[in-house]
C-alpha cells in the first residue's frame, strides 16, 4: 500500500546520510493490475495471521506490550471479516497521506478513525452483531478493531515485504498505535474510553441507541 510504501521510502532516506539516494521501494511502481494482486496477497496473510491469533493469546501484540484481548463481539468476527477492515482501514489512512515517520502532526486523529470504523461496521456482514451491542460495547468494538486492524496489517505487510521494512518504519507504526491506544486526537490531546462515552451519547447516531 502506498502510505506504507512513502512511510519505509522516508525512512531510508532519512538512514542514508549523504550516502547515494536509495532507489524507491518496488511496490510504489506496480501497475494497478499488480498492486491489486498485492493487495489481494496482503489480505489474504492477514486473514491466516487473524485466524492464529483468533485461536491463541498473542503476547506483545501492541507497541510489543500490550497482548491481544478481545472482549467485543468483535472477536467473533471471521479472519474476512476483520482482513476486509484492515484493508478498508489502510485505505482510509493511505487517502489522508498520513506519515509518522516525515510528520507526527500528519496523525488523523482518533475521532476520525472511529467515525470511519463505525460506519464500516455498521453497513458491515457484522453489523447484527455491532447492533446488538450496547452502548460501551459499541465504542470498545471500535477501539479494540482500530488496534487489531493496524497490527493485523502491519504483520502481514511484514511477511509480504520484509525487505521494505526497517526500524524506523517499525518506530513510526509503533507511535501510530501507542496514540490510537490512548484515544489521541493529536500528540499532545490524549483521549479516553470516558471521553468517547460522552461524544457517542451527545452524538445524533445514539438518539436510537441502547
Amino acid at each position: 500500500m502506498l502510505r506504507i510504501t512513502v512511510l519505509i521510502l522516508f525512512s531510508l532516506l532519512l538512514s542514508n546520510c549523504g550516502g547515494s539516494l536509495p532507489s524507491p521501494p518496488a511496490v510504489s511502481n506496480l501497475t494497478e493490475e499488480a498492486r491489486a494482486k498485492d493487495v489481494a496477497t496482503i489480505k489474504q496473510k492477514i486473514e491466516s495471521i487473524a485466524e492464529r491469533a483468533d485461536h491463541g493469546l498473542e503476547e506483545a501484540w501492541i507497541c510489543g506490550r500490550n497482548a491481544r484481548v478481545l472482549k467485543t463481539g468483535y472477536a467473533g468476527v471471521s479472519p474476512k471479516g476483520k482482513a476486509e477492515f484492515a484493508i478498508a482501514y489502510e485505505k482510509m489512512l493511505e487517502s489522508t497521506k498520513e506519515n509518522l515517520a516525515q510528520d507526527v502532526n500528519s496523525y488523523i486523529p482518533y475521532s476520525t478513525r472511529a467515525k470511519f470504523a463505525h460506519e464500516f461496521w455498521i453497513k458491515s456482514d457484522s453489523r447484527q452483531s455491532f447492533d446488538k451491542e450496547n452502548k460501551k460495547k459499541k465504542i470498545q468494538w471500535i477501539y479494540e478493531s482500530l488496534l487489531d486492524a493496524s497490527e493485523l496489517f502491519w504483520r502481514a505487510y511484514e511477511q509480504v515485504h520484509p525487505e521494505q521494512v526497517n526500524s524506523a518504519a517499525v518506530l513510526a507504526h509503533y507511535k501510530e498505535q501507542d496514540m490510537v491506544f490512548n484515544y489521541m486526537e493529536d500528540e499532545k490531546t490524549p483521549g479516553s474510553f470516558s471521553g468517547e462515552y460522552v461524544k457517542w451519547a451527545e452524538s445524533e447516531e445514539d438518539k436510537s441507541d441502547k
